[in-house]
């Protein structure tokens, strides 16, 4: 739950600083566009891969599974269709209001040098027609959006396929063309079509396998663009965005520098910006070609000393067309191997699905075959109703206690507690009925946990700032200061009521020192200490940064607000205070607040015991790895608990790339980290967090994990001998990640990577059955006395039940 970052500042154990990069494969969105373009490119390989993604792309939509496009985006009337008619040398429909209503997928493929330009398009509910005359396209594509909006003016995100064959196309080349931005409503047009226009163009952008082309005036400043602000909180980085400069005709001063990423109005993008000199409506009027219009854009260039000193790959459609296609095949490249694992999972999903469809019933033997089956379905479906009942005896019995401290230790019904439990930080998002909500889902999870003997589930009870922040839990529980998403709420309640049926137990985390939460950070920018959060790179800066919340008193008191708020809530499910629910088994100061202000500690712990006297408190932090003294920070009276964490990868003592070396120093740094904290004998202590990759850094949910097997079966033996809980890093559960090592966006499964780091990295899933078991194995080594001799009661109070059911 961690600053857990590659290229994250780490104390390690010789008390040096060192800057530990991780391996990692091509990401989607980690490529070098210089070396990209130098690339050779083989013309008929990539035309033949271009014709099969676009094949693959409308198939896999239907699946939810994105593959590589470039989506065409800008405000209304800025020049989008001129661009697109100057990279396709066709005729688009034009027109003075929003004259792409739908979604409009330009599909630019060579033709034979013998044969003569056509093109083909269709739509939903308008079979594919083939085009011998290209002057028709700009009454047929508007065909096809009349018949897909159902009137002149709305909007749809039912696509339209347009593909062109054109003897003078040298590179195929694949455009999505979305509705121009409008604030405007026109006569008869929805209210909301701004709103439908930008959620039009989310859906398009926030997928990291999309290149997004904004076309924006050369007037214009590049930054204030509307739809450079839409797609910040996907591509915060820029790093798959470009810009087509139209209107250059109408340039300003310092036009020059602009385009080069240089001075005011500019934006300074990996893949820059192309100028574009468009048609204007006499040259249309008098029917000059694209074929002349683009030797009146070269000299355009040429002769204008506005352009004399600026490089050739910044002007020109023929300058944009080729750097589209080289984006175009090396997003092909990079994503191609990620959509392939995610096919096979959906392959292996229908599968499985397909093994519970009833087989066809022909004999008789086939009917005493289904009877039978139906019996055992009826057994089991009494079974489980068995374990309710089960499940409810069991639960009145233990989770009306709290848990406390007595003689060092932690205990329960004055037993030891000893547990395995998890982090589960999105549980109340989970458990939201608002958007990114799976109630279902949840109590599937809550169930598997349960049953895998998990029954100690860390969560985050604080979430800050607006959702379009980026690497951040959205929905967040508090957008504003002192105002709050009663769905994420409502999902906490939800959350903490079926933990109580399943006797688990919630370690409460109110605040975080990282930014993937709001945290600290937006604390300090609530408070007026900043303007916006410095997201991490630096992350030393970033340290300095967030540990200003300890001095900014503003900060503080609203910290302390959302204690009162939360902690003095009522369960609306069990009409159960907080308080007085011994569900939540502690409070969390924050997540690993570093820099510790020992004042602050002891004032917010004694405000917490203060609210909640029957509960635990605890602080969160990461252990001697990046405490100056870790016995001082669980000094105070108010705090009952110490807490530590383990991370040998992110400290750079473990690599995944060459295991068979590093693994055994990392379990013998495990081993004596974990013995070192044990000895500290004030109060008790937990291991909070501790993960590893899948072998090789793989972030498939399909990689293996004998590495991760080894690892996870020593660190609880290790814990185990010093009899001290743990929750392992983290439970991704039945979820998985749209494209692993991506960073999770507004839409993805919640798993156990947090938003800002790459998806697949730690989670542990349900089909992750090895893994499974270790948990499992220490898990039942765990069960107190106390809860030994509730279960076999429950086991005989199953068996009674259950014959006489049967």
């Amino acid at each position: 739950m961690a600053g857990r970052f590659r290229g994250q500042r780490r104390q390690i154990s010789n008390g040096t600083s060192e800057n530990h990069e991780a391996n990692s494969s091509p990401s989607v969105s980690n490529y070098n566009p210089i070396a990209m373009i130098n690339k050779e490119i083989n013309g008929e390989d990539c035309r033949q891969l271009l014709m099969k993604v676009d094949t693959m792309r409308e198939i896999l939509r239907l699946e939810k599974i994105s593959l590589p496009e470039i989506v065409v985006v800008g405000d209304q009337s800025v020049g989008k269709s001129s661009i697109l008619e100057a990279i396709s040398g066709i005729e688009l429909p034009r027109a003075q209001n929003i004259c792409t209503r739908c979604p409009l997928e330009l599909r630019m493929k060579s033709a034979p040098p013998d044969s003569a330009d056509y093109a083909t398009i269709r739509c939903e509910g308008i079979d594919e027609a083939r085009l011998n005359d290209l002057s028709e396209i700009p009454l047929r594509v508007m065909e096809c959006t009349n018949h897909l909006t159902g009137n002149l003016v709305n909007i749809s995100s039912k696509p339209i396929f347009l593909t062109v064959y054109k003897r003078d196309i040298h590179d195929d080349l694949t455009l999505v063309d979305l509705p121009g931005i409008t604030r405007t409503q026109m006569e008869g047009q929805s209210p909301t079509i701004y709103q439908d226009i930008v959620g039009l163009i989310e859906g398009c952008v926030q997928h990291e396998s999309a290149v997004v082309l904004h076309v924006i005036p050369s007037s214009v400043d590049f930054s204030t663009s509307e739809s450079i602000k839409i797609c910040q909180k996907y591509d915060p980085r820029y790093e798959r965005q470009i810009i087509a400069v139209s209107k250059i005709d109408k340039h300003d001063k310092g036009i020059a520098e602009k385009l080069q990423g240089i001075g005011s109005g500019s934006l300074c993008l990996p893949l820059g910006c192309v100028a574009v000199l468009n048609r204007k409506q006499e040259e249309i009027d008098a029917g000059v070609s694209f074929e002349e219009m683009r030797r009146r854009e070269a000299d355009f260039f040429r002769t204008n000393p506005a352009f004399t000193d600026v490089p050739q790959e910044y002007l020109g459609s023929q300058e944009l067309i080729k750097k589209l296609v080289l984006i175009q095949q090396d997003r092909i490249r990079c994503t191609l191997p990620l959509v392939i694992e995610k096919v096979k999972e959906k392959i292996q999903t229908m599968r499985e699905e397909l093994k519970q469809i009833p087989s066809v019933i022909l004999t008789e033997t086939d009917t005493r075959i289904a009877f039978n089956e139906i019996l055992r379905n009826y057994r089991r479906a009494v079974e489980q109703r068995v374990q309710v009942v089960v499940l409810f005896i069991i639960a009145n019995g233990q989770s009306s206690s709290f848990v406390t401290v007595e003689n060092g230790g932690l205990t329960l019904n004055n037993q030891d507690y000893m547990y395995i439990g998890t982090n589960f930080w999105y549980g109340a998002n989970l458990a939201s009925q608002g958007p990114g909500g799976n109630r279902p889902r949840l109590l599937r999870e809550l169930d598997r946990l349960h049953s895998l003997g998990v029954d100690n589930l860390r969560l985050q009870a604080g979430s800050e700032g607006p959702n379009t922040e980026p690497w951040r839990i959205v929905p967040s529980m508090q957008p504003e200061p002192g105002s709050y998403d009663e769905a994420v709420l409502d999902g906490l309640d939800f959350l903490l009521y079926e933990m109580n049926k399943r006797q688990m137990r919630a370690v409460m985390c109110l605040n975080n020192f990282w930014h993937w939460s709001g945290g600290f950070g937006q604390y300090v920018v609530w408070a007026g200490g900043a303007n916006s959060i410095p997201y991490p790179g630096d992350y030393d800066a970033y340290e300095l940064f967030s540990a200003r919340f300890y001095e900014l008193p503003r900060a503080v008191e609203l910290f302390n607000n959302h204690i009162q708020f939360i902690v003095k809530r009522t369960n609306k499910y069990n009409n159960i205070s907080y308080t007085e629910d011994p569900t939540i088994m502690s409070w969390e100061l924050a997540n690993e607040p570093r820099r510790l202000n020992l004042t602050w500690v002891n004032h917010t712990a004694c405000l917490l015991r203060q609210l909640a006297p029957k509960q635990l408190i605890t602080t969160g932090v990461e252990g001697s790895i990046s405490s100056k003294n870790f016995s001082n920070d669980h000094a105070s009276q108010c705090i009952d608990y110490a807490t530590f964490h383990l991370w040998v990868q992110n400290w750079g003592i473990y690599d995944p790339h060459n295991a068979s070396v590093t693994l055994p120093l990392a379990l013998e740094f495990a081993k004596k980290y974990i013995d070192d904290h044990a000895a500290y004998k004030d109060k008790p202590i937990v291991l909070e967090e501790f993960g590893i990759s899948r072998d090789n850094d793989n972030h498939s949910s399909t990689a293996s994990i004998t590495v991760r097997d080894k690892y996870y079966e020593a660190v609880f033996q290790f814990a185990y001998n010093h009899h001290i809980p743990v929750n392992f890093w983290a439970y991704g559960g039945e979820g998985r990640p749209r494209v692993p090592r991506a960073n999770w966006t507004r839409g993805d499964d919640f798993i156990g990577d947090p938003p800002h780091e790459p998806q697949g990295w730690y989670s542990v899933y349900d089909t992750d059955n090895s893994t499974l078991e270790i948990i499992r194995h220490f898990a039942s080594m765990t069960i107190t006395k106390s809860s030994a001799n509730t279960l076999v009661f429950s086991i005989f109070l199953h068996f009674f039940i259950f014959t006489i059911f049967i």
